[in-house]
């Protein structure tokens, strides 16, 4: 398959400096049209991606319509971003630049060194698969970190889901959808702005059978008994609409997955798994309050957020009562900002408060070592500035901002504090053309399991450990951005010095293991990425776009326990390419796309790799096919549209996780009705 994605990338490089030079003797125009694109998550505000200088990207809703996957997690993985997930279990990790969200019972998201957010506050969650694109505007992606802007756990970078905000007369549509082992989804949306009123909600629902991994073995207790999830956006706007009122409420409940299980364990039949489950819930409610002044020169944003995040394993059915163990927290935050603008220069200045409080039960706990009534508070200050020179063609940003954490974990009372700086610089020569350069740190604060856990399992006692030091990271990088009317390209060099990163499995007499920080890790590479329009350089009424996506590390370089050094975990180099056809006359619009992820080490956990600590796993490609067709027109603006895809469509057998095999192929059909 790697010689077919060489072929595809050579010929598309080909083709594009042909078109490129064709089009140049032509002059045709520039047009910078993406560059203009609004962003809100690298400075927190609303700006111009031609004014921010570290590597953002977007997912817009006319891609997530054609991205065959509802969550998250496939939504990703399609972009060619690597995704680490157990199927059948629906939990998930992403991995950018070497660093990785967190995923169950992971203190609401607190444990990951990459940041979910869900317009722009914390999503409660690690778990990438509890992330629907029912009601969601776009996505945006901070690839490095982020850590000025959010503080910890946004080492590696941060992903910011932006639901929609009602707009027009009332629209939405209903859909449902049936697919490969006994898949069927239901969804509703419906937004509208009427007056000084705002609305938007969308919801959905999920239920699978058990999945068969592309051999056709069966994969048991992988089902769940319906997952329910969505949300509502709700706005008061007054003051010629220079002030909101908002009000969000979002909800997920899987309230019975199985837990599945890898080929090197089993199991050889239902009965292995002996009923184990999984309960994911995660709750959320925003109350926000933005404005700005009549000559919009001042602006200002508050908010207070509750979350909740609860994670339970049963070691029986749920039905039994007999958890093993349950991780519940819950979140309350306050964030506050106000941004001044003038001619040349732009400042915003805010404050973050986030309160946890988690309670840990496991059935590995000894009585009276659990970790009850865990509570971890923090307080950030950050300060964000933007210098335009040269008619906005040369920006310089910086930034810095103070955090303090202080933790209250089983007796165990630890205070850390840490100051972040950023700078970057943006020269566009041209309208079409940006360079940009960045420097970052990074940080991540000690969880509560890392610093105060104690159980004994097997003959070990597990204990956490107070005196662990932040985790902390230097990023810096250099990247170019080309935006044509038919063409547009990017390429990012990023090298990242990684220092105290929290580790398990240190042993001390008598059989005790904790956890502890490792000396200092490399990583580096580059990130590329293209795209062509066709329809636009051809002049047609179609629009056939052609596209590629990369990331190649040149260095993946971690200290082991005993200070030997070693590749990093879970880094392939990655690469997704495609084609998307959109036909407006006729309603049509389809996509292939592959995404290919190379070797790479990982830690064997298995039976299958005996007595290897690291084995390389496998390569392994996913290609997926969907086209969306307009049936019938009730009338002018009411219709039936059909969606059809195939995912995985070659049935390669892959394992996201060492020894955990993904579905085989499989297939879908929904059918949608559009009302506006």
């Amino acid at each position: 398959m790697r010689r077919y994605l060489v072929g595809f990338l050579v010929c598309f490089l080909v083709a594009t400096m042909a078109s490129v030079g064709l089009a140049q003797s032509q002059s045709a125009p520039s047009s910078g049209e993406s560059l203009n694109t609004v962003v809100v998550t690298s400075s927190r505000t609303p700006e111009k991606l031609r004014e921010v200088s570290s590597h953002v990207s977007v997912i817009s809703e006319e891609e997530l319509a054609v991205i065959p996957y509802d969550n998250l997690m496939g939504i990703l993985r399609h972009e060619g971003i690597h995704v680490r997930d157990y199927p059948g279990q629906a939990t998930a990790s992403v991995d950018i630049r070497g660093f990785r969200t967190a995923t169950v019972g992971d203190d609401g998201g607190l444990g990951g060194r990459v940041l979910l957010l869900v317009d722009g506050r914390p999503a409660g969650t690690g778990n990438i698969f509890r992330i629907f694109k029912t009601n969601v505007e776009s996505i945006e992606i901070i690839r490095g970190p982020a850590a000025v802007q959010y503080g910890t756990a946004a080492m590696g970078g941060v992903i910011n889901v932006i639901t929609k905000r009602g707009q027009g007369d009332v629209k939405g549509k209903v859909k449902f959808g049936f697919g490969s082992y006994s898949y069927n989804d239901q969804m509703i949306e419906s937004d509208f702005r009427k007056g000084p009123v705002d609305f938007s909600v969308g919801l959905f629902r999920t239920e699978m059978d058990d999945i068969k991994d592309a051999h056709g073995r069966q994969l048991y207790n992988t089902a769940n008994e319906g997952i329910y999830g969505g949300s509502l956006n709700l706005g008061y706007n007054f003051l010629d609409d220079r002030q909101r009122l908002g009000l969000t409420v979002g909800f997920y409940d899987n309230d019975f997955q199985g837990v599945g299980g890898g080929h090197s364990y089993g199991p050889i039949t239902k009965a292995d798994l002996g009923g184990s489950n999984v309960v994911n819930k995660n709750t959320s409610f925003d109350l926000i309050y933005t404005g700005t002044t009549e000559k919009e020169n001042i602006s200002w944003q508050t908010r207070y957020y509750h979350l909740t995040d609860k994670y339970e394993w049963y070691e029986l059915a749920k039905r039994d009562g007999k958890a093993g163990s349950i991780t519940d927290t819950k979140m309350d935050g306050v964030q506050g900002q106000i941004k001044g603008v003038t001619k040349n220069f732009e400042v915003t200045a805010g404050i973050d408060y986030l309160k946890y409080d988690t309670d840990r039960y496991s059935s590995w706990d000894t009585p009276g070592r659990e970790l009850k009534n865990y509570k971890l508070t923090t307080f950030g200050g950050y300060l964000l500035t933007k210098l335009k020179f040269l008619e906005d063609s040369l920006i310089f940003n910086a930034g810095v901002r103070y955090d303090n954490f202080k933790n209250n974990a089983s007796g165990n009372n630890v205070s850390e504090h840490n100051v972040s700086p950023s700078v970057g610089v943006v020269y566009l020569p041209l309208e079409f053309l940006k360079f940009r350069a960045n420097y970052s740190k990074g940080f991540r604060a000690p969880t509560p399991t890392e610093l105060a856990q104690d159980y004994d399992s097997w003959g070990t006692r597990y204990l956490g450990n107070p005196d662990l030091n932040p985790e902390k990271s230097d990023t810096y990088e250099f990247g170019v951005d080309l935006d044509l009317d038919y063409f547009t390209a990017n390429a990012t060099y990023f090298y990242t010095k990684y220092k105290n990163e929290i580790r398990s499995g240190r042993r001390l007499p008598p059989n005790i293991s904790t956890y502890y920080n490792a000396d200092e890790s490399t990583y580096s590479g580059l990130e590329l990425g293209a795209s062509f329009f066709w329809g636009a350089f051809l002049k047609q009424d179609f629009e056939l776009e052609t596209y590629f996506k990369a990331t190649i590390y040149d260095k993946r370089e971690t200290s082991l326990p005993n200070g030997d050094k070693h590749a990093a975990l879970y880094m392939p180099n990655t690469f997704s390419g495609g084609v998307t056809f959109t036909y407006p006359s006729i309603e049509l619009t389809s996509n292939f796309n592959v995404a290919y992820f190379a070797k790479a080490w990982e830690q064997n956990f298995g039976n299958n790799y005996p007595g290897k600590t690291y084995v390389k796993a496998p390569a392994y490609t996913i290609a997926d096919f969907s086209v969306s067709k307009t049936l019938f027109h009730i009338n002018d603006t009411n219709k039936v549209v059909m969606d059809f895809a195939i995912r995985n469509l070659f049935d390669e057998y892959y394992e996201p996780i060492l020894d955990y095999a993904a579905p085989g192929r499989s297939f879908y059909v929904g059918l949608t009705y559009k009302y506006n």
